[in-house]
């Protein structure tokens, strides 16, 4: 049984969609709770590893949620094969781009 079955990209899709959700939910009481933040509290919370983790699942959830929600649209709505095959192509190059920026920009975030 192959795992890129339309139950897989369904569940992998609801709990992307979860995290990201609770992620968010996350970060808004945080920033509401906290009194005084500043750019050096900040700055100062993405040393630790454990931000870092939560913030690149964040990411990764995006880009994956991202991946299968396009590759349905196209593959629904673009019907001649080379036009479908450019398409995602031009959309995995992209989304490839945005993980491989967002995973130096965190780690130029743990460096600095």
């Amino acid at each position: 049984m192959s795992l890129a079955t339309g139950f897989h990209h369904w569940l992998v899709q609801r709990l992307t969609a979860f995290y990201m959700l609770f992620f968010i939910l996350g970060l808004l009481i945080f920033f509401v709770s906290s009194e005084g933040l500043t750019y050096q509290s900040w700055s100062s919370a993405f040393h630790s590893p454990w931000v870092l983790i939560v913030f690149g699942l964040f990411f990764l959830s995006l880009l994956y949620h991202a991946w299968i929600g396009l590759k349905d649209i196209i593959m629904d709505y673009i019907h001649p094969p080379l036009w479908r095959l450019t398409t995602l192509f031009i959309f995995a190059i992209f989304l490839w781009g945005c993980g491989l920026w967002l995973f130096t920009l965190l780690i130029k975030a743990y460096g600095a």
